[in-house]
């Protein structure tokens, strides 16, 4: 996200800010709804060049901009030991319907499946992880947004699953423990994936997998 604060284009800090501020922010670009992504690896954009604002806000999320949340203030970069560098910036990913959804696939018989293939709904289309970067913390993050409390990583448990959707959605995911969801780690982009991209990730031998545990 950047902003044009004083005449000046800078990026955002994410200090202040959760996955409500994606929402108005992306009604005002003329989407439906955003959520909060993880920086981009190899971002080749100039948003590096660029000072850091920070904003509050306390969006709650139904708001058309970001200019109707309660507490919204812009400034320069007060917190230089936070905002310091621009792998605190902001990212959304702007969608037309309600947003990124997750769940797992497999021939498991119970409901909610506690192993399985995981799946990644954008813009109401199901894909799949690559598995390149795919370990315990992914897994266990997972698990969690799944309403489960621990997770193990998987790699090779595909023939047991039913067929995969064609698309491969994330690849190089690469987490913090502190994140609550997928969406806000780094990844290699969303939807870039195929024969031309990435061939490892373009097989869906190699998507992503868990066990999850109560």
């Amino acid at each position: 996200v950047q902003l044009k604060y004083l005449g000046v284009w800078s990026t955002v800090c994410d200090f202040h800010l959760s996955e409500n501020f994606a929402r108005p922010i992306c009604r005002m670009l003329g989407f439906k709804n955003g959520s909060q992504i993880g920086r981009v690896r190899g971002d080749s954009s100039d948003a590096d060049t660029l000072p850091i604002a920070v904003l509050t806000s306390n969006c709650l999320g139904n708001e058309s901009s970001v200019e109707d949340c309660g507490g919204y203030t812009t400034g320069w970069n007060p917190l230089l030991h936070l905002c310091k560098e621009h792998t605190t910036d902001y990212f959304v990913h702007c969608h037309s319907d309600e947003g990124i959804k997750y769940r797992l696939s497999a021939s498991d018989w119970r409901d909610p499946p506690r192993f399985g293939r995981v799946e990644v709904r954008v813009d109401g289309v199901w894909g799949t992880i690559c598995n390149d970067r795919w370990n315990t913390t992914e897994a266990t993050i997972i698990c969690k947004q799944l309403g489960f409390t621990d997770g193990v990583a998987y790699k090779d448990l595909t023939y047991t699953y039913p067929p995969a959707p064609s698309k491969v959605w994330l690849a190089g995911l690469q987490c913090d423990s502190k994140y609550n969801s997928l969406s806000r780690c780094l990844s290699s982009g969303w939807g870039i994936y195929n024969e031309t991209t990435s061939e490892y990730c373009a097989s869906h031998e190699h998507d992503a997998s868990v066990a999850c545990s109560q």
